[in-house]
């Protein structure tokens, strides 16, 4: 459809006046939004730095879907392989939580086979679980749908925790930071990735990404040829610290994405907290 324009570079189209802009197919109204993603990605170029802007305020949608910090919240990030035999394996669960000193702490769980997964899957959950009835305001963030939807699954696979994960979802105890973003901000990024918007935050990664990839590559390879023993303490250090990269990286992007909020309220805006809803 661009082409048919005669606009052929992501500059062209950022110049593009938006009345122009009239395609045989798909809705005008997504090609106006796919030009204002390129105008932004092209202010950051032409100024050297990142750059965001607010989008319009909707009821229930972006920073709306912030409830309020508490001390109980989780910020949660699964390592999974979708080729492990018979329906893939969420081979490390992740999550990070201010404990009772008030200091940052992280932890991990690993799986190899089904039955560690169970296992896993049950630790985890008695840790929310407990967590939750402590802190009755509890949320668990986490970064893309991955989470929920893997959750939901381990729950009926190993047939446990089905009561606490559907209260868990009826009552929307998990904020999905990246539709957060994607609703509330345009940004100049390529991709709306964690490892692109972290770059708005303060945080510094400990593991490079090319390292982390490889590291998870050789994981993924071990679990499904059922040689796990054969991975160095090196190899699973590095995807260990990439999933507290993430965890802590999703904490990060929420304190900044509360501060964003913060000043637009200092400045008269308007937004509503989502309070813990019953389930049903």
């Amino acid at each position: 459809e661009l082409r048919k324009q005669n606009i052929e570079t992501l500059e062209a189209f950022a110049n593009t006046e938006a009345a122009l802009i009239k395609p045989d197919r798909g809705n005008h109204e997504t090609f106006i939004r796919k030009r204002s993603q390129a105008r932004i990605q092209l202010t950051g170029r032409v100024q050297n730095k990142l750059v965001s802007e607010f989008l319009p305020v909707e009821a229930g949608r972006g920073l709306n879907r912030l409830p309020e910090p508490g001390r109980g919240d989780i910020y949660f990030d699964i390592e999974g392989d979708a080729f492990f035999p018979d329906g893939g394996l969420e081979y490390l669960l992740g999550f990070a939580y201010v404990d009772d000193e008030g200091a940052l702490a992280y932890k991990k769980i690993w799986s190899t086979n089904r039955l560690e997964e169970k296992r896993a899957f049950a630790s985890f959950m008695q840790f929310v679980v407990y967590r939750w009835k402590k802190f009755p305001n509890l949320y668990i963030y986490h970064f893309a749908p991955y989470e929920p939807s893997a959750v939901k699954r381990l729950a009926r696979v190993h047939a446990m925790f089905e009561g606490e994960v559907d209260e868990l979802l009826r009552s929307e105890r998990f904020i999905d930071l990246h539709r957060t973003f994607k609703e509330a901000l345009l940004a100049s990024v390529e991709r709306y990735s964690l490892k692109d918007l972290e770059r708005f935050t303060t945080y510094t990664r400990q593991i490079q990404l090319h390292e982390a990839s490889i590291a998870r590559r050789n994981v993924e390879c071990a679990l499904e040829l059922n040689d796990f023993a054969s991975l160095t303490p090196e190899t699973l250090k590095t995807v260990e610290e990439y999933n507290a990269d993430d965890c802590i990286a999703t904490k990060e992007l929420h304190i900044w994405l509360e501060s964003l909020r913060s000043d637009l309220v200092r400045q008269g805006k308007q937004f509503q907290r989502p309070v813990p809803k019953e389930s049903a």
